[in-house]
């Protein structure tokens, strides 16, 4: 959640907004978002009375499935590579870039699944970017949870007036003593370390130290989805009501078959042994009336009825098809719900032909080059912000950087070569189309390049050595050369 603040308000007054947004989301979704993220679910519905064995059913009857799109799709989400915008860098290699160079530093190739995550399944991420002792600027990921920018316009700006993000929560030590909490605060030109007391007093705001951002916030935040209000929404909190029904489904169909698994027997006419004490006499109840041992028919008892008129049997078993049947259609609507392609559920879809899977994939595919195109302007963000912070200058059209994303589809290697070869024979670049390679990186670019280089320089050299020795035969250079002769008659001088 977001509100619209006035860039004259006071720090105090920021900070404290900061915090109040940062409880009211966390107790109003991003706690019931982060506990079915991480399968803490409500335990499903029981009626009264319910025996032990239902109660242990009920807390395995919780089958996590509202992180199956958030895996999906962060597995599908991997920055690969930097493309400047100034095209006048034509001699700069991919992978040594300075922004580049920033993202191999901060280990972002492993972190940035931290922010994908983060994204995709609350709503929204976090990153700073800091200047370390050495000058260098580095990226650093902020939980998703406990941060907050505050905007003067939350749907067009980028350029937050404060970020506040909360390090440690007030609460008992190892020691049992009560601790203060520690928030850190950024606007446009400071850093602010932010003590919170643990009696709830007001927050102490301490000394601000400049980060070198020239007039921007260091903290980017990354939105996978937000309307014209701007409120953003997460992947997970759409699937908590179907979860809450499969786990019900569940439940119910792990209770019918407990009852199919073991018969309940019946039976008419036995009489029950009459308890005796340690002396062998009958045991009489306060009532007056002698106690009989309960039946006990347990696997492999054989019990014998006396009377002519007893009866033996057993209790129907429920049919189990309804629910299986309802849950396969519970599936189905989650593979709708979730943009989930069918084939990451349903095991039966394992045989289908190329062309039907990519259909299948159609929606997912989509979904993720939404989720592209949003992070993909938050990363290019922070790796200018890193370049201010590193005190660079400002190239030419920054704002037409762009990051590379991995290309993970799965179609055929025969098939992407067959179709870089038709764009190359309509006139496409050689070299545009190395990018569209899936799976290469920009060391692979920068080797291909060098390994391209060499290939042009020795045709270029063996061209002119065929050239220089069929003008040799030519009058004119003779003439050119009979002028350059030595002393000795060489070519080449005495």
């Amino acid at each position: 959640m977001d509100t619209l603040i006035d860039r004259g308000d006071s720090l105090e007054s920021l900070i404290a907004e900061g915090l109040r947004i940062v409880r009211a989301d966390w107790d109003s979704s991003l706690s019931v978002a982060d506990n079915y993220l991480h399968g803490r679910f409500d335990l499903p519905y029981s009626p009264k009375g319910m025996s032990p064995e239902h109660k242990a059913m009920m807390c395995r009857a919780r089958q996590n499935w509202c992180e199956i799109p958030v895996n999906a799709a962060v597995q599908a989400l991997a920055v690969d590579g930097f493309r400047s915008g100034d095209q006048r860098l034509t001699d700069e290699r991919s992978s040594e870039s300075p922004e580049w160079d920033l993202w191999q530093r901060s280990n972002l190739d492993a972190k940035q699944a931290q922010v994908h995550r983060s994204a995709v399944a609350y709503g929204q991420a976090f990153t700073v970017v800091e200047r370390g002792e050495d000058g260098r600027a580095y990226v650093r990921v902020l939980s998703a949870l406990r941060t907050v920018c505050l905007f003067e316009d939350a749907l067009s700006d980028d350029n937050a007036v404060l970020a506040l993000s909360v390090m440690r929560w007030p609460g008992r030590g190892p020691d049992g003593r009560m601790k203060s909490g520690h928030a850190l605060a950024w606007d446009r030109a400071y850093r602010y370390d932010v003590e919170l007391p643990p009696d709830g007093s007001e927050p102490r705001v301490g000394d601000g130290f400049p980060h070198g951002g020239a007039g921007h916030c260091p903290v980017t935040r990354f939105v996978s989805q937000m309307d014209d209000e701007g409120r953003v929404q997460g992947a997970v909190l759409p699937l908590k009501n179907w979860q809450d029904t499969f786990n019900q489904m569940l439940f119910n169909l792990l209770v019918e078959q407990s009852h199919g698994a073991h018969r309940v027997l019946w039976a008419t006419g036995l009489e029950p042994e009459m308890a005796v004490d340690e002396n062998g006499l009958p045991v009489v109840g306060e009532d007056g009336v002698p106690v009989r041992r309960p039946i006990a028919a347990g696997p492999g008892d054989f019990l014998v009825n006396s009377s002519p008129e007893g009866r033996f049997g057993s209790l129907p078993v429920g049919d189990q098809e309804g629910y299986i049947r309802a849950m396969d259609a519970l599936i189905k609507d989650f593979s709708a719900i979730s943009q989930t392609p069918p084939n990451f559920l349903l095991g039966q879809m394992a045989n289908l032909s190329a062309d039907a899977l990519n259909a299948a994939e159609k929606s997912f595919r989509r979904k993720v080059e939404l989720y592209r195109t949003q992070f993909g302007e938050a990363w290019e963000r922070t790796l200018r912000l890193g370049m201010v912070l590193e005190g660079r200058p400002e190239r030419s059209q920054w704002e037409h950087n762009e990051v590379l994303w991995r290309d993970l589809e799965s179609a055929a290697m025969s098939q992407t070569a067959d179709a870089l070869s038709k764009l190359r024979e309509i006139g496409v670049p050689s070299r545009g189309l190395w990018e569209m390679v899936p799976g290469v990186s920009p060391v692979q670019l920068d080797r291909w390049d060098e390994l391209s280089r060499d290939e042009r320089l020795g045709s270029d050299f063996n061209e002119a050595i065929q050239g220089f020795t069929s003008m040799g035969r030519s009058g004119v250079v003779d003439g050119v050369v009979a002028g350059a002769e030595g002393a000795d008659g060489s070519p080449f001088g005495g």
